[in-house]
């Protein structure tokens, strides 16, 4: 029965991870494979996607993403 919350917890968070991005501000096509980092707006608190790694801006660092093959969004651990 855990196992089965655990996969649930999952997807719901990978649902959520997707609304988020796909919410997102960003001015640019998003390349299958690539990595990208999303962040909080510092005046409106709007999220973006960026190609800036988090470790050249002091920007709010919300988490880093690859797009897959299937147009979804995962999320990528340090």
């Amino acid at each position: 029965m855990t196992n089965l919350k655990e996969q649930y917890d999952a997807m719901v968070k990978k649902f959520e991870d997707n609304q988020l991005i796909y919410g997102a501000k960003f001015s640019f096509e998003p390349i299958v494979g690539e990595i990208y980092h999303l962040y909080k707006g510092h005046k409106d608190g709007q999220p973006f996607l960026s190609v800036i790694d988090p470790s050249e801006c002091s920007w709010d660092f919300v988490g880093t993403y690859r797009l897959t093959s299937e147009k979804l969004w995962e999320e990528k651990e340090d």
